[in-house]
């Protein structure tokens, strides 16, 4: 869709928000700063391995291929390059060779992410604090807890890590603790945004069965959610990228 003889696409019948897409600067300057990432997923990565009794429940809903993620230094020229090529009208990314894009095979294979179950949908109306309280067993305080968004820093605070889990404890406490922990790999990778220190509460209420949660396409979600983050990054005056960033380099 590109003219080797001209700026830009030569045919803006399909590729037609040329205008206001990140490329379009690139092409009239020849440099534009690199994105910048708001990572979460360094400090998940600095959290002591926890207790693996609760692995079962992480293989159960399908976090346990994430939760084994090593820290991995991101390339935010590589990131930025995938960015300027991405097109959402097509949501792929055109390359010199042609079109590609993250699939749902890639994630579920990739990352064991489930990708053909029920879709992720829950209800926002809910007394957050008492949500937490039910559902991890602790309250946040007023600080904490700032409308519907949780204190990362707090939640790893009160479960020690996630790592050091009493002899006797029972299934009740331990479904808590996953549960505890899986809001970190949602916030620090799977659905990251711009707010690094907290984790949006939608996602703890889908966690309250564990029979019903695994039964929800995960991995659907966060490439969706993927595609999203990389529509609003190619914006002109874009400078951020959110989303499993670090799961899009893996993939590249």
């Amino acid at each position: 869709m590109e003219d080797n003889n001209s700026i830009g696409p030569y045919d803006s019948s399909v590729l037609h928000l040329q205008a206001s897409h990140r490329s379009e600067l690139v092409w009239q300057t020849g440099y534009i700063d690199p994105s910048h990432y708001r990572r979460r997923e360094a400090t998940i990565s600095r959290v002591t391995r926890p207790d693996p009794r609760i692995d079962p429940y992480l293989r159960q809903i399908g976090f346990y291929g994430v939760s084994r993620l090593n820290f991995i230094q991101l390339d935010c020229h590589l990131i930025t390059a995938l960015v300027e090529r991405w097109r959402q009208e097509t949501h792929t990314f055109h390359l010199s060779h042609g079109e590609c894009t993250v699939t749902l095979p890639d994630f579920a294979i990739k990352f064991e992410l489930p990708i053909d179950r029920k879709a992720l949908i829950g209800s926002f109306q809910h007394t957050w604090r008492d949500v937490c309280t039910e559902l991890i067993g602790v309250t946040p305080g007023e600080r904490d807890l700032v409308g519907d968004r949780l204190s990362l820093p707090w939640l790893a605070n009160q479960f020690d890590d996630f790592a050091h889990l009493p002899d006797d404890v029972d299934d009740v406490a331990l479904q808590r603790y996953a549960s505890a922990y899986i809001l970190t790999i949602i916030r620090g990778i799977v659905f990251s945004d711009r707010l690094n220190s907290r984790v949006h509460l939608m996602y703890l209420p889908l966690l309250a069965d564990f029979g019903i949660a695994e039964q929800y396409s995960w991995g659907a979600s966060c490439l969706a959610w993927l595609y999203r983050q990389l529509c609003k990054a190619v914006a002109i005056d874009a400078q951020d990228i959110a989303g499993p960033v670090i799961l899009l380099q893996i993939w590249a």
